[in-house]
């Protein structure tokens, strides 16, 4: 199967939009969690959660606009229902569609530039706190959050989410 513009079905291994926002994604402070699930990303840290999904389709009908809204208010829906299942508070869950196209007009859906992902994904502030991080971590690392896998990319598998050191400071 060949790389497709079709959101639903992309050839992970040789899609650079994917290695990119993957990429992005390994940047992140260890204290985020990264898990995959096929070409779509679910990311939560201390400035919120969120479920991604890559979009290359440069056409100008926002056919495919609309369909990848819909595969990510699916994706947004079966992940708050899993996190419902493991956590007594879930975190709002934003869904974006992550871009190097330069979309104009409105769009059903909120559209991020891959450049400044990383921004988005950190800056802002806490409405995560600590111990709900650690509970989606173990959820994840646990294999219990419905159809996402712990990290991104292919070698998603090798990565250690361990809880990560807390910042110390001296006096």
């Amino acid at each position: 199967m060949g790389a497709s513009t079709d959101t639903n079905n992309v050839n992970l291994h040789d899609d650079p939009m994917q290695r990119r926002l993957d990429g992005v994604l390994s940047s992140l402070p260890p204290l985020y969690v990264v898990a995959a699930g096929d070409d779509a990303r679910f990311v939560a840290g201390p400035s919120g959660a969120f479920v991604l999904l890559p979009h290359t389709d440069t056409s100008r009908n926002g056919a495919g606009i609309s369909a990848a809204a819909n595969r990510l208010d699916h994706l947004v829906l079966s992940t708050r229902t899993a996190l419902c299942d493991h956590l007594s508070w879930i975190p709002f869950l934003d869904s974006l569609l992550v871009s190097e196209a330069d979309i104009k007009g409105p769009t059903p859906v909120t559209i991020v530039a891959l450049d400044l992902l990383h921004d988005v994904l950190t800056e802002g502030p806490a409405v995560i706190d600590d111990a709900t991080l650690a509970a989606i971590r173990e959820t994840v690392r646990a294999e219990r959050l419905d159809r996402w896998t712990v990290g991104s990319g292919s070698g998603a598998a090798r990565i250690d989410l361990c809880d990560p050191a807390q910042p110390t400071t001296t006096r």
